[in-house]
């Protein structure tokens, strides 16, 4: 009896290792927006969070992955009556490689270190006349997250991350802006979907 409830064992781990192992190694991921968190971060000196990055996922081996995203956002507001025409842009890369703590046949467990930068560019047009001004911000910090594999191309992942941020601006007269600088520790969840090619 003990050697059937063994081979019954062994057998069901190997199904499971040969289906996690049949796993896509290469794929790419897209941010779901959070409700209001977007809106948040995405303000100020301090543009290191939104959604709608786009991440490459690469599966090294069974123990390491590593995730590079990137990101851009642009909005444009015009006011007729003053001839004015405010542009922000936005550009964000992130890396993040991670170690793969635990795997089941539909579930794979991360950890790892994140980095993050982001650049913030402000252009104001009044009547002809522009005025520029940018700001940057830089991040680091801790991320542990949950995969779930519908099948070996479909997932979705969700993510903790705890990042300590820094971020600057620079003195603007023109524009009414002061130096400001910050620095500070953000917990952020994050959701992604994600799709793996071979």
């Amino acid at each position: 009896m003990n050697l059937l409830k063994k081979t019954i064992l062994a057998t069901g781990l190997l199904a499971t290792t040969s289906m996690a192992a049949d796993r896509a190694m290469i794929g790419i991921g897209i941010d779901m927006p959070l409700a209001g968190l977007g809106a948040i971060k995405n303000t100020g000196t301090n543009p290191l969070y939104s959604d709608g990055n786009i991440y490459i996922n690469i599966h090294a081996n069974s123990q390491f992955v590593m995730v590079a995203g990137l990101g851009y956002g642009s909005e444009a507001t015009e006011d007729v009556a003053s001839k004015t025409t405010t542009t922000n842009s936005i550009y964000r890369l992130i890396l993040n490689p991670s170690f793969i703590y635990a795997t089941t046949e539909v579930v794979e467990g991360t950890a790892g270190i994140r980095f993050g930068y982001a650049s913030k560019s402000n252009s104001v047009d009044v009547d002809g006349k522009t005025t520029d001004n940018s700001s940057s911000a830089l991040s680091f910090g801790a991320t542990t997250g949950v995969e779930y594999f519908f099948n070996k191309h479909f997932a979705i992942k969700s993510n903790i991350e705890l990042n300590y941020d820094m971020s600057s601006q620079d003195k603007d007269e023109d524009m009414g802006l002061d130096e400001t600088n910050y620095s500070g520790l953000n917990i952020v969840p994050k959701i992604t979907l994600n799709w793996y090619f071979n």
